[in-house]
């Protein structure tokens, strides 16, 4: 069962270095949106609380202290995405859906 465990990791582990080269290589160089940054502090400190998880409260609260700082450089809603955009959207997307199916097969052969 050690050796599932082991070999799970490393295969998440590897997806996430592809997801990494994929974004350093192909993504445009943005400044930081801070706004996306306050929202998702929220939605890390909303999700720490109930899950009694302090580090993902704190960097939460964090995310959000830095989003309000710079609520000067909040960037407007883009109404449309371009093609590259969406492209980029659907491969993260997938590639999540895949991590989640991993950590769905780790959990089931858990038991």
């Amino acid at each position: 069962m050690a050796d599932v465990h082991f070999w799970l990791m490393i295969g998440i582990a590897v997806l996430l270095l592809i997801l990494l080269v994929i974004f350093l290589f192909f993504g445009r160089r943005k400044g930081i949106d801070y706004y996306t940054l306050f929202l998702s502090g929220m939605v890390w400190t909303a999700v720490g609380i109930p899950l009694h998880n302090y580090v993902l409260s704190a960097v939460g609260f964090v995310m959000v202290i830095i989003g309000l700082v710079n609520k000067k450089k909040w960037k407007k809603q883009k109404s449309l995405l371009s093609g590259s955009e969406r492209k980029r959207r659907i491969l993260v997307l997938v590639g999540l859906a895949v991590l989640v199916i991993l950590v769905f097969v780790y959990l089931l052969l858990r038991r």
